[in-house]
């Protein structure tokens, strides 16, 4: 998978002992631990000085050091103190760990775990909580500086008419980097060098930083230092030319942005189940497969909001919102790239096919990748707690993709099971009452990784007459918003929804496993999923005894398209004459229902027609049609309300029609 990718900007790879420059983006390359990062036998390690840590970042503190282990979006991060000679002395599992830094003395770890900014004490790792934000730092004291939509620093409160994108402390005093300038906080708030600011950092006792300018058809950067805050010394200028052919066409994609029809391989797709450890979640995104240092596009015009890592060096990631707003906007995220490869900063404004930055080396499973995502959030600047609101991949124009999505068995040698409620699987050649039916499948996207699906519905005919279509059902898109960077409650539901979890129809979805069973009868058939779809479930009541042919149809982002058949049978102790005349595909869609559903039926001879509405003890509840009818198909509407339109209980109800002297009832299930 490696090869060479020619791109708009090199990105300079510099082992630094005791410099500190610019690279060609504007960003600051200070000397880094020169060390060795690995997975062995299902474990990711670092080796740094003859000491093996378990992690995936390393980080200096005063008396040891400090690693993350991030093993995927949205589970768990493991925060671990080791000593000095590599002794583990303690592990604080996280929801994450967002934006993790260290004080000057090495005393303190600052980070925001989605709820509050810890302040972690490394000599007695005790800890410290304050008010949420991914914009901070801490002193020697282990006093944090925190930004939100002001400046709290020492129970003073400092307003900033400016985008605050980074803190650091500089000879114990807060310097703020953002788009109008360079403050720092000295008692007061005070600039001390104007510009649009994109990177500044310490080294001993010299402040360094970048200031960006651009014009018509280049970006000027120039590279400071200071120790004073006085004086100022030019160290160094880089011109950087714009690309100006840009294609403006609406969402390609953010690898290869301007090749027409790329085979771009996917590793992971939208919504689909990752358990990667003791957390199981749907994957909010879609990993676009690349090369190390691969060129990332914007695929949309827009504003920065967000530049955090929630993980350490792996998980960089720039949220761009479509408007420049306070309020609620969509927009997109890019996340696993190189921090030091960021071409923008908080606040500015880039156009579709600016490059963004470049891929983060993947060191495990060849799976350098970026996480491709649309979201919704609010604010002046973004934290990280946001929506993913749909599934990108469908847009994206310039992706193709020719391979079929594949069906596999999903329950010993039958290609669908049938599962009951209370979770016995039945006999395909004798179901009865209510089941729901599963379905293994799956999609490849120019790669041998597994992938989920995009959409899924079935159909069922009779076996003796396979070309008229009996009833037919959409089952769910893989297109719901998930609140996986929030609470996760939301996509709880999806979850459990979508996907089997018992002991033998099993869903996974990691490095080495992945099975995707979906409960394709948990749905009511519109293109939303809610909290009342998983009560949905196929009633075989609906229909006569007999052989059917149950078929199911999978579809992928490209539309490429795959169908599966079983012939199963029906066995409730239902049957029609040939020689009666009474209704003919009689039905209620959807069934279970809330709070309306449409009754259809055919007669074979005109007639006086009545439908009414029963309940489990026999009492009427109300009459939905009363009149003469004519031969031909029909339907009405049960909107739930008894003969006073007062809207009745959940529970199990009878639809009885009547033409002439014939009759029949079927069974309906509302739920609210």
């Amino acid at each position: 998978m490696k090869k060479l990718i020619l791109i708009l900007i090199t990105i300079i790879i510099v082992n630094v002992v005791n410099a500190t420059i610019m690279n060609d983006v504007g960003n600051i390359l200070s000397s880094k631990l020169d060390a060795k990062y690995y997975y062995k036998n299902g474990e990711y390690y670092i080796d740094y000085n003859n000491i093996t840590f378990i992690g995936t970042s390393l980080h200096k503190v005063k008396n040891g050091w400090i690693t993350l282990l991030t093993l995927e979006e949205t589970a768990p991060v493991w925060l671990r103190i080791y000593s000095k000679n590599g002794i583990l002395r303690q592990s604080i599992k996280q929801e994450a760990v967002i934006n993790l830094n260290v004080s000057a003395n090495g005393k303190f770890a600052i980070y925001y775990n989605k709820k509050n900014i810890c302040v972690l004490n490394t000599d007695d790792l005790s800890e410290n909580k304050f008010h949420a934000s991914s914009i901070f730092a801490v002193n020697n004291d282990g006093e944090p500086v925190i930004f939100r939509e002001s400046v709290l620093y020492k129970n003073s409160e400092f307003i900033v008419n400016a985008i605050v994108r980074n803190i650091v402390f500089w000879n114990e005093k807060p310097i703020l980097q953002t788009n109008k300038g360079i403050f720092v906080i000295d008692d007061q708030l005070k600039l001390f060098f104007d510009g649009n600011c994109t990177d500044l950092s310490v080294n001993n006792s010299e402040l360094y930083f970048s200031i960006k300018e651009k014009n018509n058809d280049t970006i000027n950067y120039s590279f400071y230092k200071t120790n004073d805050l006085n004086t100022f010394q030019l160290i160094d200028k880089i011109i950087r030319q714009i690309k100006n052919n840009k294609t403006h066409e609406p969402v390609n994609s953010p690898l290869n942005y301007y090749e027409e029809n790329y085979q771009h391989p996917i590793g992971n797709s939208y919504a689909e189940i990752q358990q990667y450890s003791d957390v199981i979640y749907l994957h909010p995104g879609v990993d676009f497969l690349g090369d190390d240092y691969q060129a990332v596009y914007a695929v949309h015009d827009g504003f920065v909001k967000a530049i955090l890592t929630t993980g350490g060096d792996p998980y960089w990631r720039i949220a761009i919102a479509n408007e420049n707003t306070h309020l609620e906007s969509e927009g997109y995220l890019y996340a696993h790239l190189n921090q030091n490869s960021f071409t923008v900063d908080v606040g500015d404004y880039v156009e579709a096919g600016d490059i963004l930055g470049t891929l983060y080396p993947w060191n495990y499973y060849d799976f350098t990748h970026v996480h491709y995502a649309r979201v919704k959030d609010n604010g002046t600047t973004w934290h990280g707690n946001w929506w993913t609101i749909d599934n990108p991949h469908i847009d994206t124009v310039n992706l193709q993709d020719t391979t079929l999505p594949v069906f596999e068995n999903a329950f010993n040698n039958q290609i669908f099971a049938f599962r009951t409620l209370d979770g016995n699987y039945l006999n395909p050649q004798n179901l009865t009452e209510q089941f729901d039916i599963v379905v293994k499948c799956y999609d490849l996207a120019n790669s041998t990784w597994k992938i989920g699906i995009w959409d899924i519905n079935f159909e069922i005919m009779k076996a003796n007459n396979p070309d008229e279509i009996l009833f037919s059902q959409f089952s769910f898109a893989f297109d719901f918003p998930l609140d996986t960077y929030i609470e996760g409650t939301w996509d709880n539901m999806i979850l459990n929804t979508v996907f089997s979890r018992d002991a033998t129809c099993y869903s996974v979805g990691n490095y080495d496993f992945r099975d995707f069973f979906h409960i394709i009868t948990n749905s009511n058939g519109d293109n939303e999923l809610d909290e009342n779809d998983a009560n949905y479930i196929f009633d075989s009541t609906q229909f006569d005894d007999g052989e059917y042919i149950i078929r199911v149809t999978a579809r992928d982002v490209s539309e490429n398209e795959q169908s599966a058949e079983m012939n199963v049978v029906f066995n409730n102790g239902i049957s029609t004459s040939d020689s009666e005349i009474k209704p003919f595909n009689l039905q209620n869609y959807p069934n279970p229902f809330n709070p309306t559903t449409t009754i259809s039926f055919e007669i074979a001879e005109a007639g006086k027609t009545q439908i009414e509405i029963y309940n489990v003890k026999g009492q009427k509840i109300k009459t939905l049609l009363d009149e003469t009818m004519e031969i031909g198909g029909h339907s009405t509407i049960w909107n739930g309300t008894d003969s006073d339109d007062k809207q009745v209980a959940s529970g199990i109800y009878f639809y009885k029609v009547s033409v002439n002297n014939t009759e029949q009832i079927k069974k309906m299930i509302l739920i609210k």
